[in-house]
């Protein structure tokens, strides 16, 4: 199936789609294949009808000529969309059925209302290294993976012992990061190593005595798909500092899928004591906002978590986790809120940004909880 996907559907249909600020296949080309299928009498798949989203960590990936993390949003330009509403392609693909079909009569459903509940002002209120601290250790002379350490899907940060003769300047060679690594030199940022953007796994480093070594690894999503599916993340082989390869690591789980380990707050309280974000850049930190939903309203409505300026990182509201965001790499910018997380009154939102926060001395870090999705923001490479 992933092969004749890969080899057969997409070079037919890859002509027909539209590259930026549009529909994955243009809606003429439905259309008119769904109405050559009915014609014929050949049975149709619609895939995706409905694709919703993959809430919490379970966007997934895949693995062909490289690694892809996928987005949290699995709209895919479904006829229905994330949010549950009827779309173009739905009423046109009714149409074309109405011709060979007998369709239900009836009024057609309209959009439910979304909700504007504005910006919200985030606050720092702990950093990945305190959570860290407050979380077991596990020791081992190499360096273990996900699996093994009984973690699904969040964070480990591993820290291996280093061999006391290496000089000041070092290479630090990661072959196999799976899947994003944060590397530290004695607390102090040395770089990125990515599957998926093909960042270099070799590093040039400066080590000064009593540094350590810690590389935070996130995992980015299962894959789903093909002969890749036992898929370890992690760091999944020896990591080597001028070629020695490193021994006695230091291995702590941050699973982001339980949220008794996510830092805890009053929800009344709108202030929080100062706190060290993970990085310089407000990595490694957890963001907290609060917004509210007029007591008025009968019930919340579904909305959407846009978050400009912001980089990489996960996002709850009242402890409900949405997703992965990473607006800088695209195309999704807006995460899907449904309204049955929602209550009137306070609501919290809750951030971990892994790489660089918005905020500096005269500029505040928001979100803002908006009306409208946007699933076909800019893709940079």
């Amino acid at each position: 199936m992933d092969t004749w996907l890969r080899n057969r559907l997409l070079p037919m249909i890859r002509p027909m789609m539209y590259e930026n600020n549009g529909p994955i296949i243009m809606l003429t080309v439905v259309t008119e294949r769904l109405e050559y299928c009915l014609l014929t009498n050949v049975s149709v798949n619609v895939m995706m009808f409905h694709g919703g989203t993959s809430f919490g960590l379970t966007s997934g990936s895949s693995l062909s000529d490289k690694f892809r993390a996928n987005p949290t949003s699995y709209d895919y330009d479904a006829p229905l969309s994330e949010a549950g509403d009827l779309t173009d392609k739905y009423l046109a693909i009714r149409d074309v059925m109405s011709k060979y079909l007998s369709v239900p009569r009836g009024p057609i459903p309209r959009a439910t209302k979304k909700g504007v509940y504005g910006v919200v002002n985030m606050t720092a209120i702990d950093n990945v290294w305190n959570v860290a601290a407050r979380l077991p250790t596990v020791w081992h002379r190499f360096p273990l993976t996900f699996e093994v350490l009984d973690i699904s899907g969040g964070l480990v940060i591993y820290s291996p012992s280093i061999p006391s003769e290496i000089l000041e300047t070092a290479r630090l060679n990661l072959p196999n990061v799976h899947d994003r690594g944060y590397v530290f030199i004695g607390g102090r940022s040395a770089g990125i190593v990515s599957r998926d953007q093909g960042l270099t796994t070799d590093l040039a480093v400066r080590i000064a005595p009593g540094d350590t070594i810690t590389v935070v690894v996130e995992s980015q999503g299962r894959i789903s798909t093909g002969f890749h599916m036992d898929d370890f993340k992690g760091i999944t082989s020896n990591a080597t500092l001028n070629g020695h390869i490193l021994e006695g690591w230091n291995m702590t789980a941050i699973p982001l899928t339980d949220t008794s380990i996510l830092p805890d707050a009053p929800l009344r309280s709108l202030h929080h004591p100062p706190v060290t974000p993970g990085t310089p850049s407000g990595g490694l930190t957890f963001y907290r906002g609060i917004f509210t939903v007029p007591d008025e309203d009968p019930h919340p409505l579904n909305t959407f978590l846009r978050l400009d300026g912001w980089s990489k990182g996960v996002a709850w509201v009242n402890r409900f986790c949405l997703g992965r965001y990473w607006p800088e790499v695209g195309p999704q910018i807006t995460l899907y809120v449904p309204w049955s997380i929602l209550k009137r009154g306070q609501n919290e939102l809750l951030l971990l940004e892994l790489e660089s926060a918005p905020c500096s001395s005269s500029l505040p870090c928001t979100a803002t909880l908006q009306d409208k999705h946007v699933l076909d923001g800019p893709t940079p490479t």
